[in-house]
């Protein structure tokens, strides 16, 4: 770890009371902290859970102790919202931590859960417009015994679409755009309603399907961010999220449309479908 430097800048990320320590002396990475990060800046007193040192080094930068070679900061960009996400997942081994969006409609919570790429967070983007409040963009903290979501207030990245499906190594090279979520529309711990397991496919029309718990259950466990070493605990947790949740999948080509099919089934989402 290199010596601080007067031009270093601290930022205090917090989640729940406990709070990740950024320290660099990068501007590109300050401001990409402070802006992917922006509802949960928090420079209060806190519990401190871990700490990241980002400083410029000889031909590259230094993460902590790791050397990165190059002179572009945006290399770090995903691997610093990484190893933020991990530092608070491992504080709170208590909860069940998903790959999802996170949106919510009066007192419910709809978890959209999925890889990368299949829309969660452009989905997120739409039903707030429409009136929803945000709660996360990728990372969902449950509280399994309460069934209810906590808010990760991360800001939003859409992929900019190029109209066409996108191999998972093509990804990386998609233009996105960051959307700062107001600070009125982020929303407050809520109960789980209905969990929704989008897929992408160009060219067909929005079609909604419901899922049996075993398959849910599978989607989910697919999609736990757990401990190291703590599989079984992500594997019970699916199991029961998705024994008592309904659980639907979204086959889309047109994220306005599937918009509109989504709020069509406001009053459906929240319960479980008549004669099923």
């Amino acid at each position: 770890m290199g010596p601080r430097t007067a031009e270093s800048d601290d930022i205090y990320i917090q989640f729940d009371g406990r709070q990740v320590h950024v320290e660099t002396d990068v501007n590109e990475v300050a401001h990409f902290i402070r802006d992917s990060h922006s509802a949960m800046i928090n420079p209060g007193a806190g519990q401190v859970v871990g700490r990241i040192v980002v400083l410029r080094a000889e031909g590259g930068y230094r993460v902590d102790a790791q050397v990165f070679e190059g002179d572009r900061p945006g290399m770090l960009f995903e691997m610093l919202k990484q190893r933020i996400a991990a530092l608070f997942v491992n504080s709170r081994p208590d909860l069940f931590w998903l790959h999802s969006g996170v949106v919510t409609r009066g007192s419910r919570a709809l978890l959209i859960v999925g890889p990368s790429g299949q829309g969660k967070s452009s989905l997120s983007i739409f039903l707030c417009r429409a009136g929803w409040r945000y709660l996360s963009d990728e990372l969902a903290p449950i509280q399994i015994n309460g069934g209810t979501v906590l808010p990760y207030p991360r800001s939003p990245v859409r992929r900019i679409p190029p109209g066409r499906y996108l191999a998972t190594d093509e990804m990386g090279a998609v233009e996105t755009e960051t959307w700062p979520v107001p600070a009125g529309m982020i929303g407050t711990e809520a109960a789980i309603g209905s969990i929704l397991f989008p897929e992408f496919a160009p060219g067909g029309e929005t079609i909604v399907g419901v899922l049996t718990p075993g398959e849910a259950s599978l989607g989910l466990i697919r999609n736990a961010f757990h401990s190291p070493g703590d599989r079984a605990h992500g594997v019970a947790a699916s199991a029961r999220l998705a024994s008592v949740i309904p659980c639907r999948s979204i086959r889309y080509a047109d994220v306005n449309d599937a918009a509109r099919v989504l709020q069509g089934l406001d009053t459906a989402l929240f319960g479980r479908p008549q004669n099923e």
